[in-house]
């Protein structure tokens, strides 16, 4: 699908969400491979599950030794291990069409986060997740301490950005801010080492978090073009039959 320019993530999962025919919407990243297996159990999951986010795990490439990736893939087994996650991988999650719709898709303003922010949205209408186990991606990352910052404290601000949209009170946040394992389990867990990741991962949280209260801050992590970008005729017409049939 070619928009002929450049759209952004949002932009480009709804306008694919748009293009499709089925009523399963599957979402990878682009440096995610699926393993075998992968489609037939979300399908299954599916069947059963019809009114739910479908969570498929993420595999960090054991190519890497980089204390991050090792991080990250701890990270990732508290969030599979936790039947119960309301966050959701932009690099493999799906969910029924309908449920997509209900909730209009990805916020075309956010350029970083917005898987999580559509969690968040599903969330508030009573949608609810469920891990699927056998839905494994292989995930081929490089990750820098650069991104790592980056990435945490724009997670914070996202969160902050929707507890004061929604009046939602801040929580203390967990390891990640997204699972329930607590820095003392993680520590028995994995180690001193990946215990002081996760505390700088959890300060940079929490600095996101407060710059997020401020809408001047916060502003820069939304799509200040949007307006401009997301005009595309397929998006349009989309929106409009699914306006009209609200109406109807």
């Amino acid at each position: 699908i070619q928009t002929g320019r450049p759209s952004g993530v949002s932009v480009a999962r709804n306008l694919a969400a748009a293009s499709a025919q089925g009523d399963l919407l599957i979402f990878l990243d682009d440096d995610c491979e699926p393993l075998p297996g992968w489609l037939n159990a979300y399908l299954s999951e599916s069947k059963k599950n019809v009114a739910c986010v479908l969570i498929g795990q993420v595999a960090e490439s054991l190519q890497s030794g980089h204390v991050l990736a090792t991080y990250r893939r701890s990270v990732y087994e508290c969030r599979q291990s936790d039947a119960s996650s309301s966050i959701c991988s932009g690099g493999n999650f799906g969910l029924p069409r309908r449920l997509f719709e209900a909730v209009r898709g990805f916020d075309a303003r956010y350029i970083v986060q917005q898987d999580r922010e559509l969690c968040f949205r599903l969330a508030q209408i009573g949608i609810g997740c469920v891990v699927v186990a056998d839905c494994i991606v292989a995930h081929d990352d490089h990750p820098t301490f650069t991104k790592f910052v980056r990435g945490r404290i724009y997670a914070g601000i996202v969160s902050s950005m929707h507890c004061r949209c929604t009046g939602h009170p801040l929580q203390l946040p967990s390891v990640e801010g997204s699972t329930g394992v607590t820095l003392l389990v993680f520590a028995k867990r994995y180690g001193l080492i990946l215990a002081a990741v996760a505390v700088v991962s959890t300060i940079l949280f929490v600095i996101g978090r407060l710059w997020g209260l401020s809408p001047a801050v916060s502003s820069h992590l939304l799509n200040r073009r949007s307006g401009e970008r997301v005009v595309i005729p397929e998006l349009q017409r989309h929106q409009s039959a699914l306006d009209q049939h609200d109406r109807t």
